[in-house]
């Protein structure tokens, strides 16, 4: 009976322990999601008052996130990238096989090839989420599925525009929170659990109706 006693009163403590790990646990990863919103909004409004085409670039395989800028007019790729692919070469050789059906000279070619502009932005330098919170996933509008692995990217437009996009984080277990960008506003909105994106999600005209 009293080996019953004591078997139980372990129990208790370690479910109480448990618990308090996961409060924890919570805490921490509430915090870095707070921190990576913020970077977000942040870029989002640099972009706007200097006039900067930026992106931020997400490290899905090392928890790490940062910024890079460009003086120079940038645009997506005309088709949805893959995981694992870089959307300035993608979109680089879209354009140069653009000018490959131009009738043009090699020289006039030869100047109007694209070239890759952005660099590292100093505000926002690169970041590692900490406490052990995750990059989850990441699902943007000119990806064709969420990514998980490799890097994505998230581009911002001085016009005051940003790529709908939706990011998970998570604290490596059954934590999960969903950050959810709006195109027009650039503002982040935070959600408890992982939230999938909409059937519509990305497409012109959702963009277009959250306009109005």
């Amino acid at each position: 009976m009293e080996i019953l006693v004591v078997v139980a009163v372990l129990v208790m403590l370690m479910a109480a322990g448990v618990s308090s790990f996961d409060r924890f646990s919570g805490v921490k990863l509430g915090k870095e999601t707070n921190r990576l919103a913020a970077a977000i909004r942040y870029t989002f409004n640099r972009s706007t008052a200097l006039g900067l085409y930026m992106r931020m670039v997400f490290d899905l395989d090392t928890e790490t996130f940062w910024v890079e800028a460009s003086e120079e007019p940038q645009f997506l790729a005309a088709r949805k990238l893959k995981e694992g692919e870089d959307p300035t070469e993608v979109q680089a050789a879209e354009e140069q096989a653009r000018l490959e059906r131009l009738d043009l000279s090699d020289e006039e070619k030869a100047k109007r090839a694209p070239r890759a502009r952005f660099q590292d932005d100093p505000v926002i330098p690169r970041t590692q989420l900490e406490g052990g919170a995750q990059l989850a996933g990441i699902r943007t509008a000119s990806q064709d599925e969420e990514f998980r692995t490799g890097k994505a990217y998230l581009h911002f437009f001085p016009s005051g525009w940003v790529e709908p996009a939706i990011i998970y984080t998570s604290d490596g277990d059954t934590q999960f929170y969903t950050l959810e960008l709006s195109p027009l506003t650039g503002k982040v909105k935070r959600t408890s659990g992982k939230k999938d994106a909409p059937r519509d999600f990305g497409e012109p005209e959702k963009v277009e109706a959250e306009s109005r």
